[in-house]
């Protein structure tokens, strides 16, 4: 009889855990573990060069477009990335959360202005 592939589990990663490895799922390969607090489905930043979306606890890492940082939970042009914490910093002190359009655009607003391309 043939066996069967082991299946993904909702089990949370062992993060805690001094080895993380030991406990980590037939699957998981060159996964890593994430954070207990982030559910799956959910993009999260294992440094400033690399992020993952978790899944049942584990995430394929990837590493960031150059010129890029992944700040947060997202990712962000080099030069934007402190007026991105800034804003999500405004955005998440309010107690009712802004629209995602209105978040983009007062991210977008604070952007400094780009130099002008010479030919």
């Amino acid at each position: 009889m043939p066996s069967t592939p082991a299946q993904p589990t909702d089990a949370p990663a062992p993060v805690d855990s001094a080895k993380p490895e030991a406990g980590a799922p037939a699957w998981s390969g060159e996964f890593q573990a994430c954070p207990s607090d982030v559910k799956s489905g959910m993009m999260h930043c294992f440094s400033e060069t690399s992020w993952g979306i978790c899944n049942g606890g584990w995430a394929f890492v990837s590493t960031v477009a150059e010129g890029t940082k992944c700040i947060d939970g997202a990712i962000a042009a080099d030069r934007c990335k402190d007026q991105f914490r800034k804003v999500k910093d405004d955005v998440m002190g309010k107690t009712e959360a802004p629209s995602l359009h209105e978040s983009s655009r007062r991210f977008h607003q604070s952007l400094p202005a780009e130099p002008a391309q010479s030919d």
